[in-house]
């Protein structure tokens, strides 16, 4: 009861100093001076229209403040949810320019050897693990493929059909263990042959060739090119493998292999090219 006493004589109080304000505004616009008693009045109340004012300024700006901050929430989501398309975007014209850049390498690879017949195809799943030693491509016997077809990138030899359906191919990169390709090296001439060295869990120089074969007396030295010999019936000639990493020789001095680093990125393959071509004759980059 004391309390809502208390609360009735604030809000007379209130009254009273709103209804005085008004008057004193009404009679000041009709004069230039205000009597004694209005002054007093007005000294009174001037700390209370103060408090009044500040209170109600408080408010006011407390809700524009939260208007404001709301509004900003909302632009700063609209601007982060923009940055992110935009950074998708970039993405995807990223990999468009990647992928026509590697389009265009494949394309000046078939003009400089019009006496190749080729399938484009892309690579649409490859074997657990993160090297590329056995993949399949959207190109099948529908499309001419046939098994030990020779598959190349614009880089150079990539492996062989192994498995043919109507629409897609497996096939074996030159990394996986069990491949064997005839080699030569491009400046001593030596023959031999590369193999795989790919196996479940190898490391970072899992992707090299040893080359086996050569010749005991062969001068092959590191950085030297090796390309395919074209014996065997399954490459053409002339393809492109890799470059001389290390040549191990006996105690004797005689040669007893090399290890060789393929031009292909077995990490990251996505479009080849498969040689329909009859093998006899035909030579890459004559």
């Amino acid at each position: 009861m004391p309390r809502l006493l208390k609360n009735r004589f604030a809000i007379l109080i209130l009254a009273a100093v709103i209804a005085l304000t008004s008057i004193i505004a009404v009679t000041i616009k009709e004069r230039h001076q205000v009597s004694p008693a209005e002054g007093i009045i007005g000294d009174i109340l001037a700390p209370i229209q103060k408090g009044v004012y500040t209170f109600v300024n408080g408010i006011r700006s407390f809700i524009d403040n939260v208007v404001l901050s709301r509004q900003q929430g909302k632009d700063i989501s609209q601007l982060q949810q923009r940055i992110n398309e935009l950074q998708q975007e970039n993405q995807r014209l990223k990999e468009l320019e990647e992928e026509n850049q590697r389009l265009k390498n494949m394309l000046d690879f078939k003009e400089a050897n019009p006496q190749l017949v080729t399938s484009g195809a892309r690579v649409i799943a490859k074997n657990a693990g993160n090297w590329f030693e056995t993949f399949v491509i959207d190109k099948g016997s529908s499309d001419g493929i046939a098994v030990d077809m020779a598959v190349i990138t614009a880089q150079g030899l990539a492996g062989r059909v192994m498995e043919v359906a109507d629409h897609w191919a497996k096939v074996m990169a030159i990394i996986d263990e069990r491949s064997s390709v005839s080699i030569i090296a491009d400046k001593t001439r030596d023959n031999g042959v590369a193999r795989g060295m790919l196996v479940a869990g190898s490391g970072a120089d899992a992707d090299l060739l040893k080359i086996l074969y050569l010749p005991l007396d062969s001068k092959l030295n590191k950085g030297d090119e090796v390309i395919t010999s074209g014996l065997g019936g399954v490459f053409p000639k002339g393809i492109p493998v890799g470059v001389v990493q290390e040549v191990k020789k006996t105690l004797t001095g005689e040669v007893e292999y090399a290890m060789v680093k393929p031009h292909v990125d077995f990490l990251r393959i996505e479009e080849v090219m498969v040689i329909k071509s009859p093998v006899e004759n035909i030579e890459v980059g004559s």
